[in-house]
């Protein structure tokens, strides 16, 4: 598995729960009808946010 370093991109802090924030390329708009796709991470930590986060991102690749 690889190891990100994104800092905190991809990450939203919504009152004070973190979610996983993406854009829908517009390749896939005609399959995806959402413009950007917004995952809860059920975290109010941001060190956990981003362990979850980079297992999404590892998975959108």
């Amino acid at each position: 598995m690889k190891h990100f370093s994104l800092g905190s991109k991809f990450l939203k802090d919504r009152g004070g729960w973190w979610h996983y924030v993406r854009r829908v390329p517009t390749r896939f708009q005609e399959v995806d009808k959402r413009c950007v796709i917004q995952i809860a991470l059920r975290t109010q930590s941001l060190e956990v946010a981003m362990m979850r986060r980079n297992g999404l991102a590892e998975a959108d690749q």
